[in-house]
């Protein structure tokens, strides 16, 4: 089927506020603007080509006129031969018919359906999406599959999300945990001191020994001279003596001088302190495994921030593959689209709008024609955006406001067209 296709002319009678109008447009297409007052018919006049198109579901209201017992609406199409005419009658019955070179045919809101695309020419179909729908909606049309990154993404998120509570939880317990200066790196044993202490007494009891047995030497040293005279029988015995006298002497005065007596009292203070220091100890264990913990939670995180933007950046680039209706797309890890940076919903009415009739103007390329029945939402500058983008892409857009003006080319009044500039 040709992608050129245009309304050429459409007739209303008897539905929603039109008593009775008949169209012609251009060639040319471009923008058209519906002005008139309210109640006049502007909207009805819309809406009648949307229910023409698409019936009953296409439209918010019921779509025949109170107190006719029969409506219609008839289009004709250019570039491709098609006439289509859909009829209601007051029991809310309707009846579609498409000819196609001049033969009906079959299944023929299927093949409206088809023809129109998903989102059909009313743009405010996309406007009212909030942002997930959207974005699933844009990423269908364009055939753009982004589920295996969405799941990835999503789940390095939720595990970056753990990571980042054990970083926190890891840092307050760091911060938390007690340390110690100056105490030895590892536990003292209490057996050990003990032994040192055994040793440090048997040495002190043996100089103390020695010390005596010196004292002794020298008293009797003193006395053998005195005896050397009443005992010269014994002379000898006493020499021998006195000799072997003189070399223990020498013995115990190297002993004692070069043996230091060991304070045992600063043993015992190391012992009544073992308990306290290696409670410190331990505790300053436990601060380094917990620092150890903590730098394995951030390295852990730092590898999750990572693989996210890696997924992040293949989505961009995936995107920036397609050939997307508007600039600046893009989706967070949710699947929302985003546009030049902003959420769907941040935009404001006119934003959105104005960004809702491009994306339905090139997700219906055989249909040449847009309704926009918000046009007051439009500022002098956006009208002006939408005229040419009409005139530049060959598509006819419908646009209502409410009064009238030098740009108005429909003149509503009454349920009919008053006038066509």
């Amino acid at each position: 089927m040709s992608k050129t296709a245009r309304i050429a002319k459409f007739e209303v009678n008897n539905m929603m506020a039109v008593r009775f109008a008949e169209v012609e447009f251009d060639e040319s297409g471009g923008l058209v603007v519906i002005g008139g007052p309210n109640g006049s018919g502007k909207s009805s006049l819309i809406e009648a080509l949307q229910f023409a198109l698409g019936g009953k579901k296409a439209i918010d209201k019921d779509p025949l006129r109170y107190g006719a017992d029969k409506g219609f609406v008839n289009v004709t199409l250019s570039g491709v031969d098609f006439q289509i005419r859909r009829t209601i009658n007051e029991k809310g019955g309707e009846t579609l018919t498409v000819k196609r070179d001049g033969k009906r045919v079959d299944s023929p809101q299927t093949v409206l359906n088809e023809f129109m695309g998903a989102i059909g020419i009313d743009p405010s179909a996309i406007f009212k999406m909030d942002d997930s729908t959207i974005a699933n909606t844009l990423r269908n049309a364009m055939g753009l599959n982004l589920s295996d990154l969405d799941e990835k993404e999503n789940e390095l998120y939720a595990h970056r999300t753990q990571a980042n509570r054990a970083v926190k939880h890891s840092q307050k317990a760091v911060e938390d945990a007690p340390t110690f200066h100056g105490v030895p790196d590892k536990p003292i044993s209490f057996t050990q001191l003990l032994a040192e202490l055994d040793n440090a007494e048997e040495q002190n009891n043996r100089l103390e020994r020695v010390s005596r047995e010196q004292g002794e030497n020298a008293e009797r040293r003193q006395e053998i001279p005195g005896e050397i005279a009443e005992l010269e029988r014994q002379i000898e015995t006493l020499r021998n003596e006195q000799a072997e006298l003189n070399s223990r002497a020498a013995e115990l005065r190297e002993i004692v001088e070069n043996t230091e007596e060991i304070n045992i009292e600063e043993i015992r203070s190391r012992m009544s302190q073992v308990e306290e220091t290696n409670e410190k100890i331990a505790a300053n264990d436990h601060f380094k495994f917990l620092q150890g913990e903590l730098e394995k939670d951030q390295e852990y995180a730092r590898k999750l921030d990572t693989e996210i933007k890696a997924v992040r950046q293949e989505k961009i680039d995936r995107i920036k593959a397609v050939e997307f209706p508007l600039q600046g797309v893009t989706f967070d890890h949710e699947g929302k689209l985003i546009l030049d940076g902003k959420p769907w919903k941040a935009w404001s009415d006119g934003e959105r709008l104005l960004a809702s009739f491009e994306i339905a103007a090139a997700m219906s390329p055989n249909l040449r024609a847009v309704v926009m029945r918000q046009g007051a939402w439009l500022d002098d500058e956006s009208r002006k955006v939408v005229a040419d983008i009409a005139s530049e892409r060959d598509y006819l857009v419908l646009m209502e406001i409410v009064g009238d003006s030098n740009e108005v080319a429909l003149y509503m009044d009454d349920g009919q067209v008053k006038d066509r500039r």
